[in-house]
């Protein structure tokens, strides 16, 4: 679930009230206190339009009269407190709703605290002419608003943000599982027709080569002719042993097909989104749902750059000894590969174990094998196929 501090703070609107006299100047913090709460209009709804704070018989030069926008009840105001001044010292405060007109007055005499409610400073009832909210509202019990104010107290935050923690970790998801896609498969490259490095001279028969194969992805020929792996010869890391009797002579061609791993950098930079977003305040809600859209968007353009490397990489499996499809009556020209994503500049066709050389002895379409006329399997012979596929 995803958890966001929320702090807010209301700005003020002040307009451009009188100058404050240097007796009541804001930095003076010492005769300042806070107001928070919650305010309900008479019909218990939160109160929506704005108060004027208006000081009363206040003995040196009184503070601005201050214009305050309240939306959904929540109030967060900083005023002179009355305590230093004589004891007649207080504020007018006119309640004016944006919608439904009602409009009443109270006094407030403000102590000097850094967190007051407005129960702690209201000591008049509105007067004759106007609504009374004490009166008449049906509210919930007062209460401070405390800050950082929950998720849970912004109607449809937390849903909207664990429907975007979802999204985010749906994506994120996605793109683990490409990235490992990548990881694994970026790293595969093919050799065909290498020379295996070694003396060729009838009594060498340790051959390397230059990478150290996979796994089960080896084919050696001489002079066409492919040897058994554990039968004709050995095979570790990269290091083949031929047996005796199969050692080459010299002028005798060795030819290694296989599959290795190396670094790649066609692997994606997936940026991390951290989580929690921090949220400073309502007023930054806005930007920071921003920020996460535009988290996905990056995330989305990397699962692009993460589809396009996986579609670049050449060789995603590797089928070795496969009997490619068609008769084989010494007519048919015509035969067909399993996989219809194999790569046709990997494909490796032998014939009785003898390699055949493309172009010459056959061509191929995708995956058809068309063997040229010279070069037409017979009843009875034995046709083997190694390439890599797509998928």
């Amino acid at each position: 679930m995803l958890t966001v501090s929320l702090a807010f703070h209301l700005l003020l609107s002040l307009g451009s009230p009188p100058p404050v006299s240097t007796g009541y100047q804001l930095g003076q913090t010492s005769n300042l206190s806070s107001i928070r709460d919650i305010i309900y209009d008479p019909a218990g709804r939160p109160f929506n339009g704005t108060i004027t704070i208006e000081p009363q018989k206040f003995d040196h030069p009184a503070p601005p009269i201050l214009v305050i926008p309240v939306n959904d009840g929540l109030l967060s105001i900083t005023v002179v407190s009355t305590a230093p001044d004589s004891t007649n010292a207080s504020y007018s405060v006119t309640y004016s709703a944006a919608t439904y007109g009602e409009r009443w007055v109270e006094t407030w005499r403000v102590p000097q605290s850094n967190h007051l409610s407005l129960k702690d400073v209201r000591v008049a009832e509105p007067n004759s002419n106007t609504v009374s909210p004490a009166a008449n509202e049906t509210r919930n019990a007062d209460r401070d608003v405390a800050l950082p104010v929950p998720i849970a107290d912004i109607a449809g935050l937390s849903a909207a943000l664990n429907s975007i923690s979802a999204s985010l970790t749906s994506i994120m998801n996605s793109a683990t599982s490409l990235n490992t896609t990548v990881g694994a498969l970026g790293t595969l490259q093919v050799s065909r027709g290498e020379t295996p490095s070694g003396l060729v001279n009838g009594t060498n028969a340790v051959f390397t080569v230059a990478n150290t194969p996979i796994a089960g992805t080896f084919s050696l020929s001489v002079n066409g002719i492919k040897l058994k792996v554990n039968i004709d010869y050995s095979l570790a890391g990269n290091t083949a042993t031929l047996t005796v009797a199969d050692i080459p002579q010299a002028g005798d061609r060795l030819l290694a097909d296989y599959q290795f791993s190396v670094a790649t950098s066609a692997k994606a930079d997936i940026r991390s989104v951290t989580l929690p977003i921090p949220i400073t305040g309502v007023a930054g809600l806005s930007s920071a749902l921003n920020q996460i859209s535009t988290n996905l968007g990056s995330l989305g353009q990397e699962l692009t750059s993460i589809n396009a490397a996986v579609a670049a990489i050449p060789c995603r499996k590797t089928i070795v000894g496969e009997t490619p499809g068609g008769l084989l009556n010494g007519v048919n020209t015509g035969f067909t590969l399993s996989d219809n994503t194999a790569v046709s500049s990997t494909i490796a066709l032998f014939d009785n174990g003898m390699r055949l050389t493309p172009n010459l002895d056959y061509t191929v379409n995708q995956t058809l094998i068309t063997f040229l006329s010279a070069s037409i399997p017979q009843s009875g012979d034995i046709l083997s196929v190694d390439y890599c596929a797509l998928q």
